[in-house]
């Protein structure tokens, strides 16, 4: 009887066992298909439920899905407790969870329909730099308490800038 060395599901032959190999030996076979198994999905540890046809749309992917899908709709995520400058994007979504008062500073060229969300979970006040562009037609930045969220969405110059709703 031939038992294949086997390490990954990968490395299966279908022509083994052989079909006038001995029934004794089959232990040897049932052992590598498990190990096969184990080694191909060793973070595997309780039951996995989609479809073929759910699996199947996975394929090609080479990273996290939702980065993958961030990156199709120019969404781009950033948190701490610093403050900075955001790039320009269509859409951002900035976190902040800081204890001491921050700024960040909206994009310095944004394009009509960007967007940013802003999510104040820290226990200090977040600053909204507003970067040269109005908000709500005022030439100030604007604040956001803790535990608060902001959305504002860029229009034009002619439009007051960015709308904070």
């Amino acid at each position: 009887m031939t038992v294949e060395t086997v390490t990954y599901v990968s490395d299966f032959n279908v022509n083994y066992p052989a079909a006038g190999d001995l029934r004794s030996e089959g232990a040897s076979h049932l052992r590598n298909m498990k190990s096969g198994a184990k080694n191909t999905f060793p973070n595997v540890t309780g039951a996995v439920t989609p479809t073929h046809t759910v699996l199947n749309y996975m394929v090609g992917v080479t990273s996290a899905v939702q980065t993958q899908l961030d990156s199709k709709l120019g969404i781009t995520a950033a948190s701490g407790s610093a403050g900075g400058t955001l790039s320009a994007a269509r859409m951002q979504v900035y976190v902040f969870t800081g204890s001491s008062p921050a700024t960040q500073n909206l994009p310095a060229s944004p394009t009509v329909g960007d967007m940013v969300i802003f999510s104040n979970g820290g226990s200090a006040t977040l600053t909204i730099g507003r970067n040269g562009k109005a908000i709500d037609g005022v030439t100030s930045d604007r604040t956001l308490d803790a535990n608060n969220i902001g959305i504002l969405v860029y229009g034009t110059a002619i439009v007051d800038g960015w709308t904070l709703s």
